[in-house]
């Protein structure tokens, strides 16, 4: 079990729909010049990928497979972000957990904690998915305390919070897609220390 994704790439304006077997309705669909469209699908299990065009033209098609869940999805298991180095990750087949706040949706989670007390900023700028941002303290799902929130970022599909940050503080970052599965992001954390700052 797992994720499929289809990307169709074309000048032209094409809809894509995924059907289970040959069931008459899509369980997932999209349309317009470069498409993505995913979902979550079942071993052993036949599955139709539909390519439709207003106009003839070639097109390029991209169908990738994504096994279980990303490794982040839980609270438990979020990643430890260094400053300023830029990670990867996927809300492929992301889930929600019990308890988890209702200010995101399904998501993966980071934690990073300052060497420094300071502003701290966290963005998904370059991410090809349109994302939401929840930055929070505390060490446990049903005790999460919401510190900065943000969608989309200079009128774009990414998303930036910026934030006084204490040093020695672990905060916890949810990252989620606005709607529906999205495709893969990045994320960096950027600490500006105030002894920095305060030199210059």
């Amino acid at each position: 079990d797992g994720v499929m994704e289809v990307t169709v790439e074309s000048p032209a304006t094409h809809a894509v729909a995924l059907y289970t077997g040959f069931n008459s309705t899509p369980s997932a669909y999209a349309g317009g010049t470069n498409v993505t469209v995913a979902r979550w699908i079942n071993a052993n299990t036949e599955y139709t990928i539909c390519v439709d065009g207003q106009q003839p033209g070639p097109f390029i098609m991209t169908v990738r497979f994504f096994p279980g869940y990303p490794a982040n999805d839980a609270f438990a298991n979020r990643i430890a972000l260094t400053n300023e180095i830029t990670s990867a990750g996927t809300l492929e087949a992301a889930t929600r957990e019990s308890y988890e706040p209702t200010t995101h949706g399904n998501s993966v989670w980071y934690t990073f904690t300052p060497e420094c007390t300071g502003i701290l900023t966290i963005d998904t700028e370059g991410s090809p998915a349109d994302t939401l941002l929840a930055v929070y303290t505390g060490s446990v799902l049903n005790g999460l305390l919401l510190v900065a929130l943000n969608d989309n970022a200079d009128g774009r599909t990414h998303s930036r919070v910026q934030f006084p940050a204490t040093s020695g503080i672990p905060y916890q970052i949810a990252v989620s897609a606005t709607s529906g599965y999205a495709s893969l992001f990045q994320i960096t954390a950027r600490m500006s220390c105030a002894d920095a700052v305060a030199a210059r």
